[in-house]
């Protein structure tokens, strides 16, 4: 009986690690999503409050088109992951006082997960992640930016 190459970690466990990986990337979406959800209730928030906010889900949404960009084209991604995590400390407090201390943390936690860029980016190198499964980053994107765009928008 031949014994499995477990040279790389890649190998070892392909099912587990892909889980591993993508998990960042569904985390990042998801968080995108619920944002986009309680969008109605950010605008209840002050003018400049709003403003503050959507600047920063706009700054969210070119980080993950940036680092979306750069995977899909074989790139590592150098500081758009330490960008997003400095970001979602920024998020925290602008979330917060909206939709309360443990609810941005929850969703800003879900961008911090960038730790798993390097095993995100060898795995799609490696060929072990296709890299239209990538799109749900460019979906993350918009949906900050579309977030964004709702919370500057003028009230009729």
């Amino acid at each position: 009986m031949n014994k499995p190459n477990v040279d790389s970690p890649l190998q070892e466990n392909t099912f587990t690690h892909r889980r591993a990986s993508m998990a960042m990337v569904i985390d990042i979406l998801r968080a995108s999503r619920e944002i986009f959800y309680f969008s109605s209730i950010l605008k209840k928030q002050e003018t400049t409050a709003q403003a503050m906010l959507a600047s920063q889900l706009e700054h969210a949404g070119e980080l993950i088109k940036e680092l979306f960009e750069k995977l899909s084209h074989d790139q590592f991604p150098t500081g758009c992951c330490e960008q997003l995590e400095h970001l979602s400390q920024k998020l925290y407090f602008l979330l917060g006082p909206a939709l309360g201390e443990h609810q941005a943390h929850v969703l800003t936690d879900r961008l911090k997960q960038t730790y798993r860029i390097r095993l995100l980016h060898a795995e799609l190198v490696n060929g072990i992640i296709d890299y239209r499964e990538l799109v749900l980053l460019d979906e993350a994107a918009n949906h900050f930016r579309d977030t964004a765009q709702l919370l500057i928008k003028k009230k009729l």
